[in-house]
């Protein structure tokens, strides 16, 4: 009969520990936080810095195509 049966609850779940997953995700965060300062530092500190006068607009590089003639001469410079 349904009276005389027992309800049995179901069985336990694990225990989470959301204290330590919280610790966990503090500390994924702040060692990303940590790559990017570091990067920062790296790009911003120590990266030599151009002289104060430098053009950096200037085009300092040799033409892409030099045609000479037989004796070497420049005939033209193109690029």
């Amino acid at each position: 009969t349904a009276k005389d049966e027992t309800v049995t609850a179901p069985a336990p779940k694990s225990k989470s520990r959301p204290l330590l997953r919280e610790f966990g995700n503090l500390c994924v965060s702040l060692g990303f936080s940590g790559g990017i300062a570091g990067l920062a530092f790296a790009f911003l500190v120590i990266a030599p810095w151009p002289d104060e006068g430098a053009d950096l607009w200037a085009v300092n590089r040799l033409p892409a195509i030099v045609i000479e003639d037989r004796n070497g001469a420049e005939i033209a410079a193109r690029g």
